[in-house]
């Protein structure tokens, strides 16, 4: 059979039932019909769903593998910054952050904060009287003392073993040893219950301000001092690292701020 040039429709023969498949050819204003019997197209069906399926369930899983690879990355993501017993920021968190905080207050003097050194009393003995699974309780329990007390601006650090650290953005001289009191006083106040005993547990901390200029390291040098300085003088007590001359807390209003806490907690 011979087209002309205004043909656009072409029949191909074929024998039993058949079923036109259509198809237009765009560029040339054409219009392509096939007859393809029924038993092949069935099979054209078939082997179109099978490969909708496929491509579905591939999609769902590529879905999937995305899903848990999120999940994966914030799972170590959260073991990087966050230390699993005691649920306070690690020492890798606390060295990649707060190098930020303080180039903001060597920027700004009115972005002043202190930070608060906590050391457990006495927790050898705690590990060799009771074991360190005690030990790990009494961490756990102190951590979670210590996030209930600070606010949402605080950065609780775990530092390693036994020894805390709480960064405390201030808006006025003497607001970070009064935290500081405050953590001494609750820790105090709460002993940890352990099997068929009750563990008593005191802190003792060291509390500085940072001075403008001042580096991180310089800062938790001077707070780790002011912490010896308090297990020398008896332990469970706090001690400023800042003198009256720079800016600390005149002699005696320590012990006003001791007092003040005490009711505080009491309430």
């Amino acid at each position: 059979m011979q087209l002309g040039p205004q043909a656009r429709l072409l029949r191909l023969p074929a024998r039993g039932s058949m079923v036109a498949v259509t198809r237009t050819l765009h560029d040339v204003g054409w219009r392509l019909s096939v007859l393809v019997p029924l038993a092949d197209f069935g099979h054209t069906l078939w082997f179109y769903a099978l490969l909708g399926l496929l491509i579905g369930m591939l999609a769902v899983t590529l879905g999937l593998l995305m899903v848990l690879r999120e999940l994966y990355q914030r799972r170590v993501l959260e073991a990087a910054i966050r230390d699993p017993l005691t649920g306070l920021y690690t020492r890798m968190y606390m060295n990649e952050t707060m190098p930020r905080l303080v180039a903001r207050h060597n920027r700004d003097p009115d972005g002043a904060f202190g930070v608060i050194i906590l050391d457990v009393d006495l927790f050898k003995q705690v590990n060799d009287r009771h074991g360190h699974l005690a030990g790990d309780r009494v961490l756990a329990e102190l951590g979670a003392l210590i996030r209930a007390q600070c606010e949402d601006t605080d950065i609780a650090v775990r530092l390693g073993g036994e020894e805390l650290a709480v960064f405390h953005v201030r808006e006025a001289p003497g607001e970070t040893l009064r935290l500081a009191e405050r953590l001494r006083i609750v820790v105090q106040r709460r002993a940890v219950r352990w099997e068929n005993s009750e563990i008593p547990v005191t802190v003792s901390g060291g509390v500085a301000e940072h001075r403008v200029g001042e580096t991180l390291v310089q800062l938790l040098q001077r707070a780790d001092q002011a912490l010896y300085q308090a297990k020398r003088a008896g332990r469970n007590r706090i001690i400023d690292a800042d003198p009256p001359t720079s800016g600390g807390l005149p002699p005696g209003l320590c012990s006003q701020i001791d007092g003040l806490v005490a009711d505080e907690v009491g309430r």
